[in-house]
């Protein structure tokens, strides 16, 4: 199984140049990691806690 944290440091290193996130500014990106960060915290989920993330490469709007 790949780690995402893993694949992420590995696309870094090969280009360290490139962008990491792409978002449209402002206060959006805040809002949308406090709202999952929220939605994690309501079941239970705790620091430390391991998740499986379905990544489809786009955020619902």
């Amino acid at each position: 199984m790949l780690n995402p944290a893993v694949i992420l440091r590995e696309s870094a290193r090969a280009r360290p140049a490139a962008a990491a996130l792409l978002h449209d500014g402002g206060t959006e990106l805040d809002a949308r990691s406090d709202a999952v960060a929220a939605s994690l915290t309501a079941p239970g989920v705790q620091p430390g806690d391991r998740l499986q993330v379905p990544a489809t490469g786009r955020v619902p709007r």
